[in-house]
């Protein structure tokens, strides 16, 4: 799906991920994933969940650094909007590129005295869903193999 696709969805003030899944789906998967849900082969946690992986895949970053990204461009879209329309085009970006260049834009528009603000609570993981500390380590090897060629 192309930036325009997804926008239709994220951009509503009111979204629901119903709207993603089984909203994106084919009337056939629609029904195998309401199944799922139904005979408890996927708990309603595991649906939840699928849909912020589907949200941190297609968008090429976290789900909430994307929200928060689309949150920005919707509340301030008369001071966005026009350049964002002008640099990129929604209808034949993906949602990730579109995000890119909403980033670049963000960023370029804000007072640098702001920016250190906003990238940090842009990338400030949910209550609950900080990453694994042990999963963000690297080993000695894997640093050193960095540097080699």
């Amino acid at each position: 799906m192309v930036a325009a696709d997804w926008l239709v969805i994220l951009m509503q003030e009111e979204w629901t991920f119903e709207s993603i899944l089984p909203g994106l789906l084919d009337p056939e998967e629609s029904d195998w994933v309401e199944e799922c849900l139904y005979t408890q082969k996927l708990s309603m946690d595991e649906f939840y969940r699928l849909h912020l992986d589907v949200l941190t895949t297609v968008t090429g970053r976290p789900w909430y650094v994307a929200l928060r990204l689309i949150e920005v461009a919707r509340s301030s879209w008369n001071a966005l909007g026009g350049e964002v329309v002008m640099k990129a085009d929604a209808a034949s970006l993906s949602i990730a590129g579109w995000l890119d260049v909403l980033y670049l834009l963000i960023l370029r528009n804000m007072d640098d005295s702001k920016v250190s603000m906003f990238l940090s609570q842009l990338e400030m993981p949910p209550i609950g869903f900080a990453e694994d500390p042990a999963e963000l380590e690297m080993s000695p090897a894997a640093f050193m193999a960095l540097g080699s060629d």
